[in-house]
């Protein structure tokens, strides 16, 4: 992700976060993991860590379920279709010379990036109204772990170790005062 809006684009404070977060130490490559072991969308992974940063509850499965269903089309026609043709580039496509498959690759991943971007963009009109009792500090990093199981289980699959392992890596990222044991502990007893 790129650390500066697309220009033309108005600030976003899900978009500013989701850059500042997806480059921590392990968390972009975490989100990749997920993406592509669970089919899992990496904004909704980020969108989900925001709203408990900015002190929202966790959302309900109904809510989130929403929200991903609003954000899909464009996630899985727009975005997914550039990774898919960015990614069948990646080793070449002969007869094409290299260097101009990969300058095509280059582009390619810098329209994705921007289609990203739209995608905050929706979540960011999707996202509740600040609340007026915002979750206190520290319990924001278990709001963040209910986001992330709700929406990784909405499809009824369960979390396994891999899961789990991949979202410590984006709450620690999130949330790097939270307990990673407890955290860990937290998904593995199912979220009690």
């Amino acid at each position: 992700m790129p650390s500066l809006p697309l220009a033309g684009f108005p600030e976003s404070p899900v978009w500013s976060y989701s850059v500042d977060l997806y480059g921590r130490p392990g968390v972009s490559a975490a989100c990749l993991s997920l993406q592509d072991r669970r089919g899992l969308d990496v904004n909704l992974l980020l969108y989900c860590c925001w709203l408990a940063a900015e002190g929202h509850g966790a959302l309900s499965t109904d809510a989130l379920r929403g929200t991903a269903e609003a954000s899909q089309p464009w996630q899985r026609n727009v975005v997914a279709g550039l990774r898919a043709i960015r990614r069948q580039l990646k080793g070449g496509l002969q007869p094409v010379p290299r260097t101009l498959v990969a300058a095509v690759r280059d582009r390619l991943s810098a329209l994705e990036i921007d289609c990203e971007q739209v995608e905050q963009f929706v979540l960011s009109d999707l996202a509740p109204e600040a609340p007026e009792n915002p979750v206190p500090e520290e319990d924001r990093a278990t709001m963040a772990a209910a986001n992330l199981r709700a929406y990784c289980t909405l499809d009824g699959a369960r979390l396994n170790t891999d899961d789990i392992e991949d979202l410590i890596s984006v709450l620690s990222g999130a949330f790097p005062e939270a307990d990673r044991s407890a955290l860990t502990r937290w998904f593995e007893s199912g979220g009690a």
